[in-house]
């Protein structure tokens, strides 16, 4: 105990002899724990946290597989209008995906990420919108 705490008493003399290097070091320091929070922040509130709704712990995806090819694949729209009329165990369904459209607004055309859902999806998450209406199924 008694090394550690002129190891300690030393290296604050040091410290205080360059007071550059001083607050070289320490600026280093606040800079990445700062970086560090803020990135740790963000991957938080995106990735680590569990969806706001019910009970998301029980929610799956379904992919499937074609034999010969590598990887999964989404499910067709027809395999899951098949699967939500056939399955007795599930105890409700939902589908959606991704795609990419083009918007044209003041002579300028944008593709744009969209999200196809069915008309269940919020109901299925358990959301409800703070203003207006959801869209329901037809």
């Amino acid at each position: 105990m008694k090394n550690l705490w002129q190891d300690v008493t030393y290296g604050v003399r040091m410290l205080l002899k360059n007071p550059g290097f001083t607050l070289v070091a320490v600026l280093t320091l606040a800079l990445g724990i700062a970086v560090n929070t803020a990135v740790f922040g963000v991957i938080n509130g995106f990735m680590l946290r569990p969806l706001p709704g019910k009970d998301n712990a029980n929610s799956v995806a379904v992919e499937e597989r074609n034999e010969g090819e590598p990887g999964l694949r989404m499910a067709s729209y027809l395999d899951y209008v098949d699967y939500r009329a056939h399955a007795d165990a599930i105890s409700d369904m939902t589908a959606y995906t991704n795609g990419l459209v083009g918007l044209t607004a003041d002579h300028r055309t944008e593709r744009i990420l969209v999200q196809y859902a069915a008309g269940n999806f919020f109901s299925f998450l358990g959301l409800q919108p703070s203003l207006c209406r959801l869209f329901y199924p037809t």
